[in-house]
This record gives C-alpha cells, structure tokens and sequence, in this order.
C-alpha cells in the first residue's frame, strides 16, 4: 500500500488524460503519469485517523472533553506514524509535506465536527471550521502535486 503522492511526469513524451479524463483531474493512463486530482485527495486526507477516531468516539463517555482530546492526539499520532511509512519512496524518505497537509486536514475535520463528537465547541461559529475543512480539502490538491514517481 502506498499513500505516496506522484507528480504528474514533465517530459512531453508522457501519456497525458484527455477529454473527461483531463477535466476532472484524472490519473493518466498506463504510461506511469502521476496522480490526477481526485487521487491527491483521496491520499491526503487521512482515512486511518477518521476511523480511528470515528470508532473511538463510541467507547468515550459523553461529555468527556479530556478523553475526546486523548482520541484525537492518538488518532494523529496513529496517521502520523501510517503516513511516514506509507509515503516513502524508493530511498526511505517520506513526503513530509503530505503527511503535514493529512495532519492539518484531521485537525481541520475534528475542529468541525458537532460538539457532542469533538473536543472543540465553536459555538454559533462552528459552520466556520466546517467550511475551512470544505475549502481546505478542495483546493490543497490542486497545489501540492507530490514527488515524481519513484523519488
């Protein structure tokens, strides 16, 4: 499994998406290209740590503020450690700044979520949070594009 996102390759002789495929930031095709769009997303938000907190919320008491921030330093921990792994390249190295975007993206998502499942009660301006995780996880794909494959 790999978490590691690629960059779409620069020399002009790499097969490119068309039509559909290209508009909707689509992966290209079998030449080895790197990750559209939807792909980037996908790999940086991190899925391991909502899980992980999503279950855990079931198991903490209600209203237990100090045990939902427990969950949520350990639920980032948990990516954390997921991320190191699972972005390495050929030579070991992580893409520390993928593993900083899914961190920022967990902490963006725990911050939005409704008082009774987060540690953080926003009060009438909650829709704030919310709204910044919305824009956050759509446009941060758009920017960061990752590493050329296999480096």
């Amino acid at each position: 499994m790999t978490l590691r996102v690629n960059s779409e390759p620069t020399s002009s002789t790499a097969t490119q998406p068309s039509g559909a495929a290209a508009a909707a930031g689509g992966t290209p095709t079998a030449s080895g290209g790197g990750d559209g769009w939807p792909s980037r997303l996908a790999k940086l938000i991190p899925a391991e740590a909502l899980g992980l907190y999503g279950a855990g919320t079931a198991i903490v008491p209600t209203g237990n503020k100090s045990g939902l921030w427990v969950l949520a330093a350990a639920s980032l921990l948990v990516a954390a450690a997921v991320r190191f792994f699972a972005t390495r390249d050929d030579t070991g190295r992580p893409q520390w700044a993928a593993i900083a975007i899914a961190m920022v993206s967990f902490a963006l998502w725990v911050t939005a979520l409704a008082p009774e499942a987060g540690p953080i009660d926003l009060g009438a301006n909650a829709f704030y949070a919310a709204l910044a995780a919305l824009i956050w996880a759509t446009v941060v794909p758009i920017f960061y594009t990752g590493s050329p494959r296999g480096g």
